[in-house]
């Protein structure tokens, strides 16, 4: 639009035309929690477990000036037992990695935000598994300086059961807190 108008005014003498830098941002986030696994595909996960990951949140300015690209990777341990009782999986590893996108609410010291996307995860231990999931988050950051916040976020994910096409189930659930900062701006 600039270049338009500038070509419409400026016939008879050089304009300047200003351009707009867009500056990239990585927040990265180290979060811990409690998870709760539920049953899918045959294993029964209905345990309270401990979470950890570190997450990525990559600034999407060009689409939204609070929209951010979350992910990364968490890890909860725990333990998984088939439904007919012949495999009992004592600590097994779920590792997850999200694709989500994340909108923060632009407040000053408290900022609610919410997320969708999906997951993949891989379970390991004796018992070779992974899946999909429909995943999404709700929760809020809390500025503590310019450059850091503390997070606190309920995630959930839906994954096929039952070799269905569509998500139908609570598989995880978790809360977690966080400490996110700002690492290139």
């Amino acid at each position: 639009i600039v270049e338009k108008y500038h070509n419409a005014v400026c016939k008879t003498r050089e304009c300047i035309i200003y351009t707009k830098t867009i500056k990239k941002r990585i927040d990265l986030e180290i979060l811990g929690g409690l998870s709760q696994l539920k049953t899918v595909n045959g294993l029964n996960f209905d345990y309270k477990n401990p979470i950890g990951g570190i997450l990525f949140h990559f600034w999407l300015p060009r689409m939204n000036e609070k929209l951010f690209f979350r992910t990364g990777l968490k890890q909860t341990q725990g333990k998984a037992v088939a439904l007919d009782y012949a495999i009992n999986l004592n600590k097994i590893s779920i590792l997850e990695i999200p694709l989500q996108f994340e909108y923060v609410f632009p407040f000053k010291t408290i900022q609610p935000n919410f997320g969708l996307g999906t997951s993949f995860y891989l379970l390991r231990k004796d018992y070779r598994y992974s899946t999909g999931a429909i995943t999404g988050f709700v929760g809020t950051r809390i500025k503590i300086t310019k450059n850091s916040a503390l997070s606190l976020v309920y995630d959930y994910s839906f994954a096929r059961n039952d070799q269905k096409i569509f998500p139908n189930k609570m598989f995880i659930q978790s809360a977690n807190i966080g400490f996110i900062t700002k690492i290139k701006q």
